[in-house]
């Protein structure tokens, strides 16, 4: 339908259990935010004293559909913004989702699709593909659903308009439209039938 289309969510998050190629522990954001997801458990902990290379800080992104209603599970796309080396292994924590709008739509949480690798053993680094992104299928939980309303138009708006101009000596389709059951007034009948007379 013209006029209805997907929209974009974005979060950020956290991935844990990576076995040591998370964010380098100096990194302030990741200490910063596993500090602000502890403090949520009564959990007071500095971030100067968070040192820890099992996590990563991550944007998380869907796309929310038009008709989504509350409770249908969306795909979800995970990329590293720190300077983790891989998230493999990685399990990503309640993150929530928001619109452009700031509102939040859905939640999303799981572990990790990761298409790539990356192994790094005596000085000798083996990688494949981008083990920094990953993905999470039906990863995310729809917490408001759409409401789409219909396109207020007095043409039908569901087929794409034709701005294409006809063919060169084509000639124009009539507009007229036979209805069932309409017939024509009796003076009309009449004078076509005077008319057929005339011509015999």
């Amino acid at each position: 339908m013209q006029g209805w289309r997907e929209n974009v969510l974005v979060g950020t998050g956290i991935v844990t259990g990576l076995s040591g190629t998370g964010d380098a522990p100096s990194n302030r954001t990741t200490r910063q935010a596993l500090s602000n997801v502890l403090s949520q458990f009564n959990l007071t902990v500095a971030p100067e004293q968070v040192s820890s290379r099992n996590v990563a800080v991550v944007m998380v992104s869907a796309s929310l559909p038009a008709f989504a209603r509350e409770g249908d599970a969306l795909d979800v796309t995970v990329a590293s913004s720190g300077d983790a080396r891989s998230l493999l292994g990685g399990n990503l924590l309640l993150t929530a989702l928001r619109a452009p709008n700031g509102r939040v739509y859905a939640l999303a949480q799981g572990a990790l699709s990761i298409g790539g690798h990356r192994y790094d053993a005596q000085g000798n680094v083996v990688q494949k593909n981008h083990p920094t992104a990953g993905s999470i299928p039906n990863g995310a939980v729809v917490e408001v659903g759409m409401v789409a309303e219909a396109p207020r138009s007095q043409s039908p708006s569901c087929f794409p308009n034709r701005t294409t101009p006809p063919p060169a000596g084509s000639r124009p389709r009539s507009t007229r439209r036979w209805v069932p059951g309409w017939r024509a007034p009796a003076m009309h009948r009449a004078s076509k039938s005077g008319a057929r007379r005339r011509s015999a």
